[in-house]
């Protein structure tokens, strides 16, 4: 799955914006996700994490100073999935990212 969305930061500030929010997304999905971890590497942020306790995932997003680029493969056992995933990162993007449309 790949998702690019711009944003009305500077890639400093989406850096941090996504630093302050990335625990808060993957706390709506409650138990069910777990082994998670990240580091940053510049401006790409390298991530892993399970769902379910066996499905694991490893993705990247990449920062620049107008679009947050999501790449999050989806491992064949969660493909049927994959839709319903896209339309829930989609609806909290629409819900939580600054954007030039949301100052007007």
């Amino acid at each position: 799955m790949r998702i690019t969305r711009p944003h009305n930061m500077t890639e400093r500030q989406a850096i941090e914006w996504v630093d302050s929010k990335l625990s808060e997304m993957m706390g709506e999905f409650g138990d069910s996700v777990s082994s998670v971890s990240r580091a940053w590497n510049g401006n790409v942020l390298m991530f892993r994490f399970s769902v379910s306790g066996f499905v694991r995932f490893k993705g990247t997003l990449t920062v620049t100073g107008e679009h947050l680029d999501l790449n999050l493969p989806f491992p064949l056992l969660a493909r049927s999935r994959e839709g319903a995933a896209r339309a829930e990162i989609d609806r909290w993007l629409d819900q939580n990212l600054p954007t030039k449309e949301k100052e007007r």
